[in-house]
């Protein structure tokens, strides 16, 4: 027996399998979004069995018999100071299915409802049942926006055919991909963070500062080299060294990372020599040592052809050499990648060039870890700022082993998310290998028009509302949703890293600041003291 909930209006002719057109009053209209059912039976081999089909709430439109465009307005206030206005709403409504006992997805009704039937409000555990996951295979990422009453878990499960998080600047999707790391990390999920911005290093604090649950679980990895945004006191962990030793590089790799293509067979040639002339006389294989014997080389024989190619090469490490990645020691794979944790990649003080070096070489040793089975547990990878990393247009060290891990990782056992504010220049290839979409407020065409294009559940009315999105308001489609729907972000139980500074509160506390200054020194003066102190 369904539960009992109030009357919102009565269906009309125009339905059809797919929508139902209700009148109402003006009373008892139910609000745009709102989720209403309705009784219906439907055949099946056994008979007519009644179920409870849901729909949600596409228009509203209030109607008037006496007051419309041809009225004078002078004659309105009559109208309803006589209570004359009959005033009716009608509405359209998106059906989205039913259940059936032993069933978990919703079934699609193949009966229109009659002319007549009585429209309710869906009760919220009907809500519960249809839109979200029992605790066991949900995370829970929020509530129902239209009913705050009403818990959503999406599916973890869901994550295995990937997940972008899309959100203009400010709408609030560095706080929502925190609250769905909170969550994996309670399932005990491994977690590997590109963090270009530091918005993820306070995983292993509460907003009040205090010690996290998490904290014993989170790994902070930073180049020492770099100007970090945040210190070891303020993030209340340590950072290990994110350093790359060239010596532990493949030859393909060094070349790789030097831009040297195949095709210039005297560089590769020439680097290569000298690389096994620095390793004989037994000195560390850097780039200072390699670009050293290129210039001895060069020195040797300066109008040959080994000159010529020395002199490409060392261009090239000059360049490389910029980055300041490099060092005497290298980070161990097995340091990490920790079963259980999450590690923060804090790059951050980094110029681009030099983060997409290190996720590129990071992420290569993933999936190369992952397809010859040396991993050992699933992965959810996390790209932050990802129209850097696997942008549309620019080619990046790193972007061609996004998109590997994008078409090709979840055989192995990494699940990635991209998160954006600029969906329109990340690659398209990444994000249509990605089944689920979780998005905020998006108001730029470019990037509205890009996320219709990568996601095959987006329709149309989702499209339309991602404008008026509130801050920490979500649309959520595709795999780890049974149907798109509006979330309002739960909070999160760790402190926030990538929160927008408050200028106000800044440049008050620097008024506040100078005054007392101020206060001092005419203090000191009146005193007879010339100190600032």
């Amino acid at each position: 027996m369904p539960d009992v909930t109030e009357e919102v209006g009565v269906i009309i002719a125009g339905t059809s399998a797919n929508e139902i057109v209700f009148v109402s009053s003006k009373e008892s209209y139910p609000s745009l979004h709102e989720y209403v059912c309705f009784s219906s039976k439907e055949l099946y081999e056994e008979g007519e069995k009644e179920v409870e089909v849901l729909s949600k709430v596409s228009r509203i439109e209030m109607l008037s018999e006496v007051i419309d465009s041809s009225i004078d307005p002078s004659n309105v206030k009559r109208i309803l100071a006589y209570d004359l206005d009959e005033a009716k709403v009608m509405g359209k409504a998106r059906i989205i299915g039913y259940f059936l006992e032993g069933r978990k997805e919703p079934q699609v009704p193949r009966r229109t409802a009659p002319p007549g039937t009585i429209l309710r409000k869906a009760p919220s555990s009907l809500l519960q049942k249809f839109l979200s996951y029992n605790e066991e295979e949900g995370l829970y990422i929020g509530n129902l926006a239209v009913r705050p009453e009403v818990k959503i878990r999406i599916s973890l499960n869901g994550l295995r055919r990937h997940l972008t998080i899309i959100a203009q600047t400010g709408a609030g999707k560095t706080y929502l991909s925190g609250v769905l790391m909170e969550e994996l990390l309670k399932k005990g999920a491994t977690l590997l963070v590109v963090d270009p911005h530091a918005d993820y290093v306070f995983l292993g604090l509460k907003p009040d500062g205090s010690p996290s649950d998490f904290r014993e679980r989170v790994l902070l990895f930073r180049n020492p080299l770099s100007t970090s945004r945040y210190g070891e006191k303020e993030v209340g962990l340590k950072f290990k060294d994110l350093m790359i030793n060239l010596s532990d590089l493949s030859l393909d790799e060094i070349f790789e990372l030097l831009r040297v293509s195949r095709q210039y067979v005297n560089i590769r040639s020439i680097i290569k020599n000298a690389m096994e002339e620095v390793a004989k006389s037994g000195k560390n294989i850097t780039l200072r040592s390699l670009r050293e014997k290129l210039e001895e080389i060069c020195s040797e024989d300066e109008k040959g052809k080994d000159c010529k190619a020395a002199a490409q090469a060392i261009k090239r490490i000059q360049e490389l050499e910029a980055y300041r990645i490099f060092g005497e020691s290298s980070f161990q794979f097995s340091e990490l990648l920790v079963q259980g944790k999450a590690s923060i990649l804090d790059l951050s003080g980094m110029d681009i060039e030099s983060q997409d070096f290190v996720v590129y070489l990071v992420l290569k040793r993933l999936l190369h870890k992952a397809q010859v089975g040396d991993l050992g547990f699933p992965v959810f990878l996390f790209v932050e700022e990802a129209h850097n990393f696997v942008p549309s247009e620019e080619r990046s060290f790193s972007s061609r082993i996004i998109n590997k891990i994008a078409a090709e990782g979840r055989k192995f056992g990494i699940f990635l998310t991209l998160i954006t504010q600029r969906p329109s220049k990340v690659s398209s290839n990444a994000l249509s290998q990605c089944n689920s979409q979780i998005i905020m407020r998006i108001t730029n065409p470019r990037d509205q028009e890009a996320i219709l294009n990568s996601s095959e559940r987006l329709g149309e009315e989702e499209l339309q509302d991602l404008p008026g999105l509130n801050t920490g308001e979500a649309i959520v489609v595709g795999e780890v949703a049974k149907v798109p729907m509006m979330v309002k972000v739960r909070r999160r139980e760790t402190k926030e890293g990538g929160a927008d500074i408050d200028i106000v509160s800044k440049l008050r506390a620097i008024r506040n600041e100078e005054r007392l200054k101020k206060e001092r020194m005419e203090t000191h003066l009146s005193s007879g003291s010339f100190s600032e102190d």
